[in-house]
């Protein structure tokens, strides 16, 4: 199985130890759940911050010896939780405002969009930091209670009632074959003289990609490519614009 980086250099001390310990068999579980005072409904720039519990059902404790990794699937973030102090079996613990989500798509204009974002626990052995594996404190083989989802949804930005330049031309954007591989395609048929820029985002509004394709052909209808290959499999927002003219579309990456 393909080793995931976790790069969190600042833990790196506390993470990684040559120390040796017994491999305990543990059934953990996970739920995600949207902090207190924050909404899963985001108007543009709005975010919501999530509560992370871990519960031990295994019959072994959890001391602090282990972490315990969480992904956000879609996305190469990771994110370690350590114990403060032995968790028995059926007892949980908690942290709050783990992670966030913010809806940073300023094009989003035509109708809202609803997303699932999940999170997931991630085996220690497939764990390495700055080159180095994860010491494995236990091992969990129970996968179907590793996965917590929540639903968001992203409103559409309102319009101010002040004339906007180019607001009639933010639109969907239409991509192919869409979910995709290694290569996605999408048509514009430019109407002014400006470079085309298409922006690619993870589930977080973080950037992962970006591609300037110049000047296109004025009133000529353009297929473009955009190469996947560099991303990891999950799901995505790509932006296309062109001077004053935007589109967003959602892509989904499957490998």
């Amino acid at each position: 199985m393909k080793k995931i980086k976790l790069m969190l250099t600042t833990a790196a001390a506390v993470l990684c130890t040559t120390a040796s310990f017994a491999q305990k068999q543990c059934n953990l579980s996970l739920t995600v759940t949207p902090s207190a005072g924050y909404s899963t409904t985001l108007n543009y720039k709005d975010t919501c911050y999530f509560d992370v519990k871990i519960t031990n059902n295994g019959s072994a404790a959890l001391a602090t010896t282990d972490t315990i990794v969480m992904g956000l699937v879609g996305t190469t973030n990771l994110i370690p939780f350590i114990p403060t102090g032995a968790v028995a079996s059926g007892q949980s613990f908690s942290t709050t405002k783990a992670f966030r989500i913010a809806h940073t798509i300023d094009t989003l204009k035509a109708a809202d969009l609803t997303i699932n974002i999940c999170s997931a626990l991630r085996k220690q052995a497939d764990i390495t930091i700055s080159g180095r594996p994860l010491t494995i404190t236990y091992m969990d083989n129970v996968a179907t209670n590793d996965t917590s989802c929540n639903t968001v949804t992203l409103k559409k930005r309102q319009q101010s009632g002040i004339l906007e330049w180019g607001s009639a031309s933010n639109e969907p954007l239409a991509l192919y074959p869409n979910p995709a591989t290694d290569e996605v395609r999408f048509d514009m048929k430019p109407d002014r003289a400006e470079n085309v820029v298409v922006s690619v985002k993870d589930l977080t509004g973080r950037e992962v990609a970006r591609k300037d394709y110049g000047k296109l052909p004025l009133g000529t209808s353009t297929t473009l490519s955009l190469d996947l290959r560099q991303l990891k499999a999950g799901l995505y927002f790509v932006e296309w614009s062109s001077g004053e003219r935007r589109a967003v579309g959602k892509l989904n990456i499957r490998r």
